[in-house]
């Protein structure tokens, strides 16, 4: 029996509702599969895509480009789509930057395109060769269609590629590097680091902001927090960076601190901006938000009247106008400077830059433009042609408005002139010398006469006694005097043809120094006190036939002073510091061109490195020459001296003499005039020198000039110093030292093993033997012969090294010399007898440090400088008698 699979109650059930829920089933079912369907609604080809709603988050929708999806999009950006699948999304009104997110299980490719399906302009593109891959911060229009595009770039399997992909608002950003473009009308532009962050350091980037509206101009305000002196916002008028800079351009304030600065109204003149970003690699701010708006610019209109009364003044190859505003006033004025007396003609709508040359008739060129614009009422034309006419044409414009700019090109504003001659030529300097100078130019054709004028300083304000001075043509030299050296002057000429003036042609001229040589000296003033007068060595050379005076590192470039040697017989100098912080300074006796050096020091100066002498025992009215240099000749400049005499004079010559081995008697030569309470004297085992605020060791009454010591250490060294006491806190400095050693003092007897000179006498031919006797009575004769010792005249002499041992004990002296002080002169030797030497008799002499002996005692201070270097011969008799002797000193 055939089975019935009705129930049994069946012909009660109601058969259309059991069949309704069949069929809501299937419809579920199918509802389900197309709901399927639709989330993964990406389409194979670009011409039937599902729609992808631009949100202000990333709402993520799935997708799966399957093996059977072909790749139809062109070529991306790089590497290869094996296989492609398309979306579309539209931006609103009000949006101007996506950001595009998507993950996949492949190596996904995005790329955005504008336009129709077989005509796409690609708008962004990526491929990161990784599964997952983004576009940030897309630039697109408002109120635009796009067409997104999920690429496969690894490789062709047949596997699907699935994954999620959003697209949702972004912030308008300028990049860090490169440039993008935003159409808008509405929103806020921030730097790269966005509304919340900072922005990035070494930024450069810039973006083009078009208005979403055509014909609208791009307005943005708002305000900038920067590292005030380094990072800047720049804004051009138009697109890209070759526009006219409307703001900014350079850092906006001073110092590395963050700092806000307020951003105006900035508009464009014919449509976009551009703005850009630049900062350095330290210290990030919050950056800028500048809010966008478009306006609209009203339909433009002709000016009703032109500007009035253009005067125009000349000087030299320049041309100078000025007029009166129109009224009412236009936006702006055009000029335009012509070969021709004619106007050029102008079109509406065209803007002019400053510099254009194509205008006509005749030559032209645009010195005020109507590319930004001016209302200026004054110019000024340089760089003209000397002695030509030049007319100038100024038209009232309005800009600001649609078809902008508008010009009224009836009656402009018209005006001529004539540069004046050329300019003097090649002005040469000649005669210089320390107060003057002499200037020859080259001739102006046509000038009457020229005007030369010479200032102490390059900004032409301060000018010299007489100046200008005014040359009649067709004289073209000056010889400028009274001026002062060494001083660097400025100097302008001028020519004229009685109704202009040239331009300038202008030259420097240093004068020399007046106390470059010897012969310049520059006399001193001695006082008690030191008060620094301040010189320079800038501009001096090396004195003529001068050797250089042995200390101080002397390469040259000195300068002279001179001064008169005062009643106390001793001058101090000293030198201070100024652009020169090292010098030198060297004494000279005599007469310049016979000059002898008395002293040289290199840094004895409290002032750093600079140098101070002292020299005492002088001729009263005796002239000293100074001479002041740069250690090394390398940083010359200014510096100080001043010359001073003490009020309480120092003691000279001092003069040891040993007279046992425990004691010692010190005598010294008085002061001029003599101390009035007398001498205080230091002695110590040490050679450091005493200070002025050294307690003395002892004081002699007013008159004495001598100690002696008892109860001293045998073969001790000591040094001694004195000073002259003038009464309560006046002394001298010190003078010295001397030193002794006290020793058994020689007997004077010779300890030489050498024999007495033998002298032979007696017959001829007998060696010595007595001669034959001789008759007296007779007329015979004997013949005898002798030796006899050679004795020379004191006329020259010869060094040598003795042989054998010294004919007297030299182990203490008497009378000690100071050989073993560096660079000093001993004190005064008396000789027990006269020494004839070079025709002249001497009874005293110096021993020098350096090898060297002089009967001089005038020149030649004892206890003075001895200088280390000698050019001349020795023997080397001198005119006023000196003799000097090498020695060989142990």
């Amino acid at each position: 029996m055939k089975k019935n699979y009705l129930r049994k109650d069946c012909n009660t059930c109601d058969l259309t509702s059991q069949t309704d829920k069949i069929v809501k089933k299937l419809v579920l079912l199918l509802l389900i599969i197309f709901g399927v369907f639709n989330v993964y609604g990406q389409a194979d080809n670009c011409a039937t895509t599902s729609v992808l709603t631009v949100g202000t988050s990333c709402v993520t929708t799935p997708y799966n480009v399957t093996s059977a999806f072909n790749n139809d999009g062109p070529s991306p950006c790089s590497g290869v789509s094996y296989r492609d699948g398309w979306f579309s999304f539209t931006t609103d009104a009000t949006t101007s930057s996506v950001t595009i997110a998507g993950t996949s299980n492949k190596n996904l490719g995005l790329a955005v395109y504008s336009g129709s399906c077989g005509a796409l302009t690609q708008v962004a593109c990526t491929v990161p060769a990784t599964p997952n891959a983004s576009l940030s911060n897309i630039g697109v229009n408002p109120s635009t269609t796009y067409l997104l595009r999920l690429m496969r770039t690894n490789n062709g399997a047949s596997n699907n590629m699935t994954g999620t992909i959003c697209v949702y608002k972004a912030e308008t950003v300028v990049p860090a590097t490169g440039n993008n473009s935003y159409s808008m009308c509405s929103g806020n532009l921030y730097d790269n680091g966005g509304s919340a962050g900072n922005y990035a350091t070494a930024s450069n980037g810039y973006t083009v902001l078009n208005p979403s509206t055509p014909g609208n101009l791009i307005r943005i305000t708002g305000s900038i927090t920067v590292e005030g002196g380094y990072d800047y916002l720049t804004i051009y008028d138009g697109t890209g960076t070759g526009g006219t800079v409307l703001w900014g351009g350079a850092p906006h304030g001073t110092g590395p601190a963050c700092s806000t600065f307020a951003i105006p109204n900035i508009t464009s003149t014919t449509g976009p901006l551009t703005v850009r970003f630049d900062s350095d690699d330290s210290t990030n701010c919050t950056g800028f938000n500048l809010t966008v708006s478009c306006i609209t610019l009203p339909p433009c209109s002709t000016p009703t009247t032109q500007p009035t009364a253009l005067n125009l003044s000349v000087s030299g190859t320049t041309i100078n106008g000025t007029f009166t505003a129109a009224s009412p006033a236009p936006s702006g004025y055009l000029i335009v400077r012509s070969s021709s007396a004619t106007p050029p003609a102008l079109t509406n709508g065209t803007t002019y830059a400053v510099g254009f040359t194509g205008l006509a008739p005749g030559t032209t060129r645009v010195i005020q433009g109507s590319f930004v614009t001016s209302n200026a009422v004054t110019f000024s034309d340089t760089g003209l042609t000397a002695n030509t006419q030049y007319y100038y044409h100024i038209f009232s414009y309005n800009s600001a408005c649609s078809g902008t700019p508008f010009y009224l090109t009836t009656t402009p504003l018209t005006n001529n002139a004539t540069t004046c001659i050329a300019a003097p030529t090649s002005p040469v300097n000649s005669s210089i010398t320390t107060n003057s100078f002499t200037v020859t130019w080259g001739a102006s054709a046509g000038a009457i006469n020229y005007v030369l004028e010479v200032y102490t300083n390059p900004g032409y304000t301060v000018p010299v006694s007489g100046s200008p001075f005014t040359i009649t043509s067709p004289t073209l030299t000056y010889n400028v005097t009274g001026l002062s050296g060494p001083v660097t002057y400025y100097y302008r000429i001028r020519a004229n043809t009685g109704s202009c003036s040239s331009g300038y042609v202008s030259g420097t001229v240093t004068t020399l120094l007046g106390n470059d040589e010897c012969s310049g000296a520059i006399p001193l003033t001695i006082s008690t006190t030191c008060s620094y007068a301040t010189y320079t060595n800038v501009g001096a050379t090396a004195s003529t036939g001068m050797t250089p005076p042995g200390c101080a590192n002397y390469l040259g470039t000195d300068v002279w002073f001179s001064v008169v040697v005062p009643a106390t017989g001793e001058i101090n100098i000293d030198l201070q510091t100024g652009v020169m912080t090292d010098s030198g300074i060297a004494f000279y006796s005599g007469t310049c061109g016979a000059l002898t050096l008395l002293d040289c020091d290199d840094d004895s100066s409290a002032n750093g490195l600079m140098s101070f002498l002292r020299r005492s025992g002088l001729t009263p009215g005796q002239t000293i020459y100074i001479r002041v240099w740069e250690y090394g000749n390398d940083n010359n400049g200014t510096f100080g001296i001043c010359a001073t005499t003490p009020s309480c004079p120092s003691p000279s010559d001092l003069l040891a003499n040993i007279l046992s081995a425990t004691s010692v008697t010190v005598n010294w030569t008085a002061s001029t005039p003599p101390a009035s309470g007398g001498y205080q004297y230091y002695v110590s085992p040490s050679p450091t020198p005493p200070t002025a605020g050294t307690t003395p060791t002892g004081t002699t009454a007013p008159g004495v000039i001598g100690v002696t010591f008892t109860g001293l250490t045998t073969g001790q060294n000591y040094y001694f110093w004195v000073r002259s006491y003038c009464g309560g806190s006046d002394t001298s400095t010190w003078f010295g030292p001397t030193n002794y050693k006290p020793c058994a003092v020689g007997s004077g007897t010779g300890s030489t093993t050498l024999p007495c000179p033998s002298v032979m006498a007696g017959g001829i031919g007998m060696s010595g033997g007595n001669p034959l006797p001789v008759n007296c009575t007779g007329s015979t004769c004997t013949t005898l012969e002798a030796t006899s010792l050679q004795l020379n005249e004191p006329t020259g002499y010869t060094v040598s090294a003795l042989t054998e041992p010294p004919p007297y004990q030299f182990t203490c002296l008497q009378n000690p010399v100071s050989v073993n002080i560096d660079d000093v002169w001993s004190p005064t030797i008396n000789l027990p007898f006269n020494f004839c030497f070079y025709g002249n008799n001497y009874n005293r002499c110096l021993i020098g440090s350096n090898g060297v002996i002089t009967f001089d005692t005038t020149t030649y201070a004892p206890g003075g400088y001895n200088a280390w270097l000698f050019t001349s011969n020795l023997p080397n008799p001198l005119s006023s008698g000196v003799a000097f002797l090498g020695l060989i000193t142990i």
